[in-house]
């Protein structure tokens, strides 16, 4: 989770047609499958498409990932560094798992927030992890596809060696 401090701002309310003091504010953003299936639904494209974004979109998710309520003037005050403190964030892998082979988890289909549900189904993550960091719960889709691949089928000659070295094998042994 990142926490992101709001300085206190002076604001117009046109509500109330008065101006208000917004106060010092800690936020809790969190870049998550929960956060993404908000941010689809409203903009009906995939997220993880590498489709350029609209500044408008980006902000749109950045008031996506605030866990509580968003505070008033959220996208106002914040600051060029917290815009590089979300970013960072958000590309951070959040683990120490890494997969040697780049086989992607996908068919080839544009992976949207169901998809995603529906490889945790497949995998039995709970959806709890629907909280978890995208990144964290992207690697362990990954793993659960590697330690869940079907063995390579090996070549006739190869097969016809192993059966060779086990056959000397067990006649050396009687």
């Amino acid at each position: 989770m990142l926490e992101i401090e709001l300085e206190a701002l002076d604001a117009w309310d046109d509500k109330k047609q008065e101006f208000v003091v917004l106060k010092n504010e800690v936020v809790h953003l969190e870049h998550s499958l929960k956060s993404i299936s908000k941010w689809e639904a409203r903009w009906k494209i995939p997220f993880l498409d590498t489709t350029p974004r609209t500044e408008q979109m980006i902000l749109d998710y950045v008031s996506c990932m605030v866990v509580s309520k968003v505070p008033k003037g959220f996208l106002e005050r914040l600051k060029t560094h917290d815009f590089s403190k979300i970013q960072e964030y958000i590309d951070d892998p959040r683990t120490a798992s890494w997969i040697s082979s780049e086989d992607d988890t996908n068919d080839g289909s544009k992976v949207t927030s169901e998809l995603i549900y529906y490889w945790m189904v497949v995998a039995g993550i709970p959806f709890s992890a629907e909280e978890w960091h995208l990144n964290r719960l992207m690697m362990l889709i990954k793993i659960y596809g590697e330690k869940n691949k079907p063995e390579k089928k090996r070549s006739r000659e190869d097969i016809m060696e192993r059966n060779r070295e086990l056959n000397e094998k067990r006649r050396r042994e009687m």
